[in-house]
């Protein structure tokens, strides 16, 4: 008795390309489009997409199947953006993920000096914190020398009726 043809099918090999994740496969029939599986993710890296082999070529997932291949994740290293505080108290650089907003630090302070912000650049740019990064920076702050300040103390005898900066 005949039952056809046989189905061929292939193997299409997923290669996280993490060091942690164990690889996958998906069995395609022979002529149809693998099924795209859900974007992996890895902790501050951000994933680019599925590439044929090791090539910068990446997968069409509409594409007609006709034997067996292996797909590589790419991955975006995390942005790193560093912080000199020009003579300010110290601030630690941060990691940030490909395409998000980098979480601002608490200013920096500086005897006499009022902070300006963080910048970057010659010449210098103020540093967007609502942009996303997709870049490394290096920031730098800029100060101003702060106006000599005096507070007086307005007393009736012994009683404080209040205070005022100059």
């Amino acid at each position: 008795e005949d039952c056809g043809p046989a189905i061929v099918k292939h193997t299409v090999t997923l290669n996280y390309n993490d060091g942690e994740t164990p690889v996958g496969s998906l069995t395609v029939v022979d002529g149809r489009a693998a099924a795209k599986p859900a974007d992996p993710t890895r902790g501050k890296y951000t994933f680019l997409g599925w590439y044929v082999g090791d090539t910068d070529d990446e997968y069409v997932w509409s594409t007609a199947v006709t034997g067996d291949l292996t797909l590589k994740a790419h991955w975006q290293d995390p942005w790193t953006i560093t912080f000199d505080a020009n003579g300010g108290s110290a601030v630690s650089g941060i990691t940030v993920k490909h395409n998000t907003k980098a979480e601002k630090p608490t200013d920096p302070t500086k005897d006499a000096n009022d902070f300006l912000g963080w910048f970057y650049g010659d010449p210098a740019v103020e540093f967007d914190w609502d942009a996303n990064v997709t870049q490394n920076y290096a920031l730098v702050a800029q100060w101003k020398a702060a106006a000599d300040k005096y507070t007086v103390i307005f007393k009736d005898g012994t009683t404080e009726l209040g205070t005022k900066l100059f």
